[in-house]
């Protein structure tokens, strides 16, 4: 697994993924989609679907934590 390399202008995602240090080919694989894609999202190129974005949201609270709780990125988030 590389480092997370979370640089340059990043989105309300990218920084969330930057604090939790999210490796973009770890969420990649468990949303099943690019770490490209991943990187595009993460620095506002791309939006995700609806359909997406719950998943992010699903995927987000069942494997990142802070201390002890789910810390998920809620669909909320995108607006």
């Amino acid at each position: 697994m590389s480092k997370p390399d979370w640089s340059g202008s990043l989105s309300k995602f990218g920084r969330y993924l930057k604090a939790h240090k999210i490796e973009r080919e770890t969420i990649a694989e468990g949303l099943d989609i690019t770490p490209s894609y991943v990187s595009m999202i993460a620095h506002a190129k791309a939006r995700p679907s609806f359909k997406l974005a719950m998943r992010i949201a699903v995927w987000t609270a069942k494997h990142v934590k802070k201390d002890g709780q789910p810390a998920p990125f809620p669909v909320e988030s995108w607006a």
